[in-house]
């Protein structure tokens, strides 16, 4: 009963320990750190195609409908106006 949940993890000499709990926390959030990654992955050509397109206007243009729907247009259209 008196004993902490602890894991320790080793590289070469260095080594970290952790709580199993906050172990557990942090590998959930590995699955959604991938989950996001991969959707930008995804997203990443209809990106470049939008922006190409972008960069020859001053007015908004709305993308294609069949374009990733996980990126906001808007905004990213915006931010290209702030940079050019």
């Amino acid at each position: 009963m008196g004993r902490f949940r602890v894991a320790i993890l080793y590289l070469d000499k260095q080594y970290m320990s952790v709580w199993i709990v906050g172990l557990q926390y942090h590998l959930k959030l590995f699955h959604v750190i991938q989950n996001n990654l991969t959707a930008f992955t995804l997203s990443l050509p209809d990106a470049l195609s939008y922006i190409t397109g972008a960069l020859t206007t001053t007015t908004y243009v709305e993308p294609t409908p069949n374009v990733c729907e996980h990126i906001m247009y808007p905004q990213l259209f915006e931010e290209l106006k702030i940079i050019l």
